[in-house]
């Protein structure tokens, strides 16, 4: 991160090709050997999606993880609409095959395995568009007109791609915009997608091919109306047995045949309890890290946003929820993951386990357990969560609320437990120290309210861990004073 930056730097001395102007033309070979030249592809129509980026380069990396690119191609691209052209240019002269593919000193990762489209090991390209910072994404018209698009999703690529540059697609033509269904599954998984209709025409019908691991598994019919350059999210098209491989074909449209897919895996949720224990530490950068955990309806029933941690701590974080189905997303806005090592300035590691616990304390299962040692832009787990037999603190958190949150100096604790309970409360701040214990003694069954006074303490986020009979829940509350 702090290395990228500074690396960043030593290309700032060129003046950024502006917006508007004309395309300087070049032949480059890929890395298999192929080579392309760009005066032909917009001499044929094509527009030229490009993105100059170096292997080091940690944002570059963090938009590769993305498959923006790789969805426009795999839409538009010669297999599929045939619109357009998405090349990779390595534009640091330094780089070498090993940091392309992962195994170098100078890489974020692997930039090869699953690219569909070429990549080009050329800095000489990189000069000859005065790229001034990496990554710097171009769109190249038919007519040789550079404009910069920045890094936009695919969704957002699919229409900018042929916006402006007088090569539109005439009718109607979905582009997948991503998997909308279940990304784990308990059981039957449904399967449901997003579509971005980048044809000039409306879509009132369209047929889909559904294969699971590897067979086919059933065909769908939609009817419908997605006027052009617009998007219907969500489409629910069907459900497959359970955890597997997902590939999703639309086989027509408007009664024209066309050919476009999607890949997915669903992934299996581990069997365990209602009693989900994080155990995570920050590297240099906890500030990057987020996660979210769903419930079956899609519903997020805890989440903890970005500038939530603090750097090189350790926490753990202990939630209690419902009988059900949850989808655990772990996120780092950065893109390499809680890999501190990467940078001599950090040298560190983090780490995030998430377990399920049962009623002695112990793990009943691993939902995810990564230890720092790859980074990543996104982990996905899941649990299938039971009752903890014998244990009554799923009726204590069921009812475990803080109003209002957030709140200015006093919030409200409600809490309801099942049998007389030795009951204790403590707030903690997110470096882990206690800033308010309560001792509420022996309390009898039934509903219960606290008020906490929090006028003595800063404005951030807090912990709220309540606990009966030696089972405890805990809560994230906001103070804004």
């Amino acid at each position: 991160m702090l290395v990228a930056s500074a690396m960043l730097t030593s290309v700032a001395a060129f003046a950024q090709l502006p917006d508007g102007s004309v395309a300087p033309d070049f032949t480059g070979t890929d890395i298999n050997g192929n080579t392309f030249t760009l005066s032909e592809a917009l001499a044929a129509g094509k527009t030229v999606i490009m993105d100059v980026s170096a292997t080091w380069c940690g944002p570059c990396w963090n938009y590769h993880n993305t498959h923006a690119l790789s969805d426009v191609y795999e839409c538009l691209g010669p297999d599929a609409a045939d619109k357009v052209v998405v090349l990779f240019i390595e534009g640091d002269g330094q780089t070498t095959n090993a940091d392309l593919n992962g195994t170098g000193g100078n890489t974020q990762g692997d930039w090869v395995s699953g690219t569909p489209y070429p990549i080009i090991d050329d800095a000489s390209i990189a000069d000859l568009y005065q790229i001034a910072y990496f990554p710097t994404i171009y769109k190249i018209c038919p007519d040789g007109i550079v404009t910069e698009v920045g890094q936009q999703s695919g969704t957002a690529l699919f229409t900018e791609s042929l916006s402006g540059c007088s090569n539109e697609i005439d009718g109607g033509f979905p582009c997948f915009g991503g998997f909308a269904g279940s990304q784990v599954a308990c059981g039957e998984a449904t399967v449901a997608i997003d579509l971005v209709n980048v044809g000039n025409l409306t879509i009132s019908t369209a047929t889909f091919d559904v294969y699971y691991n590897g067979a086919f598994s059933f065909s769908y019919d939609y009817s419908g109306t997605i006027a052009g350059g617009a998007t219907s999210t969500a489409v629910e098209i069907g459900t497959v047995p359970g955890p597997g491989d997902v590939e999703i074909m639309i086989t027509s449209v408007n009664g024209e045949t066309i050919n476009n897919q999607l890949e997915t895996t669903i992934y299996a949720a581990e069997a365990g309890t209602t009693h989900i224990r994080f155990d995570i530490k920050t590297d240099c950068w906890g500030e990057e890290l987020s996660w979210r955990l769903i419930n079956g309806s899609g519903t997020v029933v805890e989440q903890a946003g970005i500038n939530t941690y603090d750097d090189l701590t350790v926490f753990q974080e202990n939630y209690y929820v419902p009988v059900g189905c949850y989808t655990l997303e772990i996120s780092d806005s950065y893109g390499d993951g809680l890999q501190g090592s990467l940078y001599p300035a950090c040298g560190q590691n983090g780490y995030f386990i998430a377990t399920t616990v049962n009623g002695g304390g112990a793990q009943a299962s691993s939902i995810v357990n990564y230890n720092g040692s790859y980074s990543y832009t996104e982990l996905i787990g899941g649990a299938d969560a039971a009752t903890v037999v014998g244990v009554e603190e799923s009726e204590l958190i069921n009812s475990f609320v803080a109003y209002p949150n957030p709140f200015n100096t006093f919030t409200n604790l409600s809490f309801n437990v099942a049998e007389a309970s030795d009951v204790t409360i403590e707030v903690v701040n997110l470096l882990g120290a206690r800033v308010m214990n309560m001792d509420l003694g022996t309390v009898v069954a039934g509903e219960h309210r606290q008020v906490l006074d929090f006028s003595e303490l800063s404005s951030g986020l807090y912990l709220i861990n309540i606990t009966a009979n030696g089972q405890m829940a805990t809560m994230r509350v906001t103070l804004n004073n």
